[in-house]
């Protein structure tokens, strides 16, 4: 790592790609805990991710970058 770069957290979310929409309570720092999430909370997107090929549903790797709006 480079001294003047800055870490920026990474999480696996379960998102829309067809939309904005992520899901962030399923955010988590491996992926199976995310998946565990998305079982819980979302069923019916996540039966749709499993029988679609073609699914605007997906789990990924997302990066936070911190923003300061002054």
């Amino acid at each position: 790592m480079k001294s003047t770069q800055k870490f920026t957290p990474k999480y696996w979310v379960f998102h829309n790609t067809t939309s904005d929409a992520v899901y962030l309570d399923t955010a988590s720092k491996n992926k199976s805990d995310c998946l565990h999430s998305v079982e819980q909370l979302y069923t019916t997107e996540l039966q749709h991710f499993y029988e679609n090929d073609d699914s605007p549903y997906k789990i990924s790797l997302i990066e936070i970058k911190l923003v300061i709006n002054n």
